[in-house]
């Protein structure tokens, strides 16, 4: 396997991977994705190098590897790639701003490492903006707003 690499479009990504050999004689390509808990799952099949997946949610870290495959074997599995998907929001000022849609339930949560993360607020927005006064305590802090419930 090639070396593995990712393009983020908006709440989309396209992975893509260098061609096996032609003496490999590769059929397919499978793209597999974490859950979340250490276990892949495949999440397609492809005959080129390029696979796009959509449907990404803000807050979410997403984790992928490929494998190819011919008619005897599928290969070891590529590197693994990871993809944070950001929420829209700033710090200004002191305040925590964000667009947010009226009537949605949301959870902002923080953390230092990416694997672990503590609430710092739910709420249902009643309007398109969110305002909490909030301040990093350190500069290596990140933030992610989940959508808990649409209304």
């Amino acid at each position: 396997m090639g070396y593995l690499g990712l393009l983020i479009v908006s709440y989309s990504i396209r992975l893509a991977w260098d061609a096996n050999p032609p003496e490999d004689n590769v059929t397919h390509y499978t793209v597999y994705r974490d859950l979340d808990d250490g276990n892949y799952q495949s999440i397609g099949t492809t005959s080129n190098t390029l696979f796009e997946v959509t449907g990404l949610d803000e807050g979410f870290i997403y984790t992928y590897y490929v494998t190819a495959s011919n008619a005897c074997c599928e290969s070891d599995r590529s590197n693994v790639v990871s993809y944070f998907v950001g929420s829209r929001f700033t710090f200004a000022d002191g305040f925590f701003n964000s667009l947010v849609h009226t009537n949605h339930v949301y959870r902002l949560e923080g953390t230092e490492n990416l694997k672990d993360w503590y609430l710092i607020d739910e709420f249902t927005a009643t309007n398109q903006n969110y305002r909490i006064p909030l301040n990093p305590s350190k500069n290596k802090e990140f933030f992610r707003l989940k959508v808990i419930r649409d209304n």
